[in-house]
């Protein structure tokens, strides 16, 4: 799906806020939060104690994490050279809290970046 939208922007199919929409929806942590619950409910599992204060712990855990591990292509013409996450940006919205920035590298020397929630 990533590399389709990123595609598309080098192709001038697709606009940059499409592919801004694409990723932050696809880097989405409250997307992920509800896959989880949905993920739980499906198969028995409670999560009682994932409270949104817990959830925003554990996320912003998570992402100390990913920030370390970029994903890199290692194909010899990727769409997508690079994908990371980082928090070198000051960003907020509604709730007060912006996780991280992802940052795309399309590897000629463009790069996208947008916020996560």
């Amino acid at each position: 799906m990533l590399e389709d939208v990123v595609s598309g922007y080098q192709g001038g199919s697709r606009g940059p806020e499409e592919v801004l929409k694409a990723v932050t929806g696809l880097l989405s942590f409250q997307q992920l939060h509800r896959q989880l619950l949905d993920f739980g409910a499906e198969h028995g599992i409670q999560f009682d104690q994932l409270s949104t204060e817990q959830w925003r712990r554990f996320s912003s855990l998570l992402v100390d994490i990913l920030i370390d591990c970029p994903l890199v292509s290692e194909l010899k013409i990727p769409v997508v050279r690079a994908l990371s996450l980082s928090r070198d940006f000051v960003f907020s919205h509604a709730s007060g809290q912006t996780l991280a920035f992802w940052k795309i590298d399309l590897g000629n020397g463009e790069v996208m970046a947008g916020p996560i929630f």
